[in-house]
């Protein structure tokens, strides 16, 4: 082809031609122009493509992500609202006088004073953020209740673990005096020896300074799962309207 219009060109030079040579030259140029747009055009249309692609596959994967996390959240849910009974009923008991070492163990095991953080599944989003491809999803409210949603879990997951801290100081003190009467230690040990006869009766003086933290601490242990629940089920809810969203969005993709 080039050397067709070179053939052309010097045709019209050695003819002396030269208005037509410059309108010929014109008309290549332009001929040149328009091949590069047409290129360049085409180069956009294919890179477009691929990242209209790429924002379905991370549509997909939050969508899988965000199903996993529904699961996870009913456990949690399950979990914090089971501790919030747990918890009311050994408020409740210790009030009541405790007859005997084995009543006082049972008592003791009847609750966790687990601290477990929120971990759900932020890989994909991190990627998306991490890469600069967010982009990529080019739904624009799609894209703002995507990053609504993380940017939650974040200030959820910080305070839970702020809370968590927080349990965890209150009950260090008393778990020291209680620790001994867990059943886990019931065959390890000569319960004489180890368990003092009046060494539990603490648990029957509301004015012992161990009675009173182990109730503050079991009080607020109450408090911090009811404050899990609620978050728990408010990123539920925040989820589920997201992955109806996405999958509307890839639906109409």
């Amino acid at each position: 082809m080039i050397k067709f219009f070179k053939q052309i060109r010097r045709k019209l030079l050695d003819e002396n031609m030269t208005t037509k040579y410059l309108k010929y030259a014109v008309g290549e140029i332009l001929l040149v122009v328009i091949g590069i747009l047409i290129a360049l055009q085409i180069n956009n249309w294919n890179e477009k493509s691929k990242e209209i692609a790429a924002g379905l596959g991370y549509l997909k994967r939050l969508d899988q992500d965000l199903t996993k996390d529904s699961s996870y959240l009913d456990s949690k849910i399950k979990e914090a609202s089971e501790a919030q009974k747990s918890f009311e009923n050994y408020i409740r008991s210790i009030q009541k006088e405790q007859s005997s070492t084995e009543e006082f163990m049972e008592l003791t095991a009847s609750v966790f004073w687990d601290s477990d953080n929120l971990l759900l599944e932020d890989r994909t989003y991190n990627e998306i953020t991490n890469s600069g491809k967010f982009s990529y999803i080019k739904n624009d409210s799609l894209r703002n209740l995507i990053m609504n949603y993380y940017l939650r879990y974040g200030s959820i997951d910080n305070h839970i673990s702020e809370m968590n801290q927080t349990g965890i100081r209150l009950f260090e003190e008393p778990y020291k005096r209680i620790i001994k009467f867990y059943p886990i230690f019931e065959d390890l040990f000569d319960r004489e020896v180890m368990i003092n006869n009046t060494e539990w009766k603490f648990i029957n003086d509301p004015e012992n300074p161990t009675y009173k933290d182990l109730e503050s601490a079991a009080i607020y242990y109450l408090y911090k799962f009811s404050i899990f629940e609620a978050y728990y089920k408010e990123l539920k809810e925040m989820g589920g309207m997201l992955i109806e969203r996405i999958e509307q969005e890839m639906e109409a993709s």
